[in-house]
C-alpha cells in the first residue's frame, strides 16, 4: 500500500518530510502567502509550539481570528510562565524590541522559550482584540510587563471603545 491514504486519512509523514513542509510554510509566511503556508503546515501531524504558532499566524493574517485564538491557546499550554528576559539585551536593541513586529513574524524552531512566549502572547493580544476579548488583552499586557507599542495602542482603543467616545 505504501503511502496511499486510507479512508480519507493523510499518510504518515517522515520527520524529513515534516521538516520540508515546515520550512515551506515558514517561507510562504515570510513572503506574504498565509494560505499556502497553512496548506503546508496543516499536513504536519506532530504539533509543537512553532507549528501551532505559525498556523495561528496564518489564521490571523487571513482574518480567521477564532481559529487563530484556539491554536494560540493550545500552543500556550506548552509554555512556562517565566518572565521574558529581554532586559538582557543591550539598551539600543531592547528599545527597538518594544516597537518591532515580532508577533507578525513566523516562529522558527529552536528559539529560546522566553522569546517564544513573548511572540505568542503578543499575537494572542492582537487576536483577542479582534475577538473583542478586551479583558484578555489587558491581562496579556500586564503579564508581559513591557510597553509594546502595538499592545498599548490596543489598550487605548479599548478604553476609547468602552468609554463610549
Amino acid at each position: 500500500m505504501g503511502n496511499t491514504p486510507l479512508a480519507g486519512k493523510q499518510p504518515r509523514l517522515s520527520p524529513e518530510e515534516e521538516k520540508y513542509l515546515f520550512d515551506a510554510g515558514i517561507s510562504y509566511l515570510s513572503n506574504g502567502a498565509p494560505e499556502a503556508a497553512y496548506y503546508c503546515l496543516d499536513r504536519i501531524t506532530t504539533p509543537d509550539l512553532p507549528l501551532l504558532f505559525n498556523k495561528a499566524l496564518c489564521c490571523y493574517l487571513s482574518g480567521w481570528y477564532e481559529e487563530g485564538h484556539r491554536l494560540l491557546d493550545k500552543a500556550g499550554q506548552s509554555l512556562s510562565n517565566g518572565l521574558s528576559r529581554q532586559e538582557s539585551l543591550p539598551p539600543s536593541l531592547a528599545h527597538h524590541a518594544y516597537s518591532d513586529r515580532l508577533h507578525l513574524c513566523p516562529m522558527p524552531r529552536g528559539i529560546p522559550q522566553e522569546l517564544a512566549r513573548t511572540q505568542l502572547l503578543r499575537l494572542k493580544a492582537e487576536t483577542a482584540f479582534r475577538l473583542q476579548l478586551y479583558g484578555e488583552v489587558k491581562a496579556i499586557a500586564a503579564s508581559l510587563q513591557k510597553p509594546y507599542q502595538h499592545i498599548e495602542k490596543l489598550i487605548k482603543q479599548i478604553s476609547y471603545d468602552t468609554e463610549g467616545n
